[in-house]
Formats: structure tokens, sequence, C-alpha cells
């Protein structure tokens, strides 16, 4: 007879009592699609390795403190959105590929849950960015979009270097603050 799965809630309570083979579970049934995630987020498949595997440390390091009336998918996939926001922040300067219209992810062994979550986060995205002001909106869509560097924009838009990163760093900001 084969063990029956632990639900999520059984999962949570393991994995805050310090339970190793609770926190392996819950690793094996999220982590693929926490992956795909973030990948469909920043487009760097090492970099999305990196930051899922920081959401599931953050877990183990945080797990005195879980609350086990929560959801543990809702835990892992918020923690995972901080985690790419707070990359894009530090990477402010930097021109990071970000479409504005990302393309289907439903690829075989997806699920629907997921494929809705990418993208009510992609337009949740696309509305605050076209929520912008115009400046804002501009530099940042330069910078994540087309790939420009901060002095290719500075020389385009007849900005200080210095202008120009405090926009990318305010809409990242926005962004930031909307999604959490």
């Amino acid at each position: 007879m084969a063990a029956q799965e632990k639900t999520d809630w059984q999962l949570i309570v393991g994995i805050s009592s310090g339970d190793v083979s609770s926190y392996e579970d819950a690793y094996r049934r999220y982590y693929p699609r926490l992956l795909s995630f973030v990948k469909g987020l920043i487009k760097d498949a090492a970099r999305a390795e990196d930051l899922a595997q920081n959401v599931f440390m953050k877990l183990w390091y945080n797990r005195s403190r879980l609350d086990p009336n929560l959801s543990l998918r809702n835990y892992l996939f918020v923690t995972a959105r901080n985690e790419v926001i707070d990359f894009l922040r530090s990477k402010a300067h930097t021109a990071m590929s970000y479409p504005e219209e990302l393309p289907e992810i439903a690829r075989p062994g997806e699920r629907a849950e997921e494929v809705a979550e990418y993208h009510e986060t992609n337009s949740a995205v696309a509305r605050i960015v076209g929520d912008m002001p115009e400046r804002r909106r501009v530099v940042f869509q330069m910078s994540r979009y087309q790939h420009k560097s901060v002095e290719e924009i500075s020389r385009e838009l007849d900005l200080s270097p210095r202008t120009v990163e405090k926009h990318i760093e305010l809409a990242l900001k926005d962004l930031r603050k909307t999604l959490n």
C-alpha cells in the first residue's frame, strides 16, 4: 500500500516543527511549478533556479514562524514574487529581459493554475507599468524591454545617468509596492 500524500497543512506543521521529510515533500511538490513561475518572469534559467532555491531556503529558515492556517502554496508563490522583485530592484542598472507581452507558457505537464498565475502576474505588471508617469514608464521600458543601458537611455532622452537610474529605481519601487 502506497503512503498517502501529506496535505499542505500537514507539510506546514511538519516543516515548522523541523521535520526534514515534510520539507523534502514540499520541495518535490512545489519546486517545479515555482521554478516555471520564476523563469516566466525573468527569462534567465540559471537566475530563476537561484531564486527558486532561495524561496525554499527561506521556507526552512523561517519555519518556526510559519502559520499552519496559511496556504503553503501561496506562501511559496508570494515569496517567489518578492524574490523576483528584489532581484529586479538590485539589478536596476542592468538591462534585463522583461517583455511587454509574454508568450504562452502552457507546455505539456503544466497545470492550468500555473498558467493562470503566470498571466495574472504579468497582467498586473503590465497594468502597473502602464499607470506609471510617462517619463518613468518610457525609461523603464527602454531599460527592460529594449535592453538599453543607462548611458544609452541618458543620451536618447537627454537625461543625466543619475536621473535615468532614479526613474528605474522608482519604477521598481512602484512594482514592488503594488505587487505586495
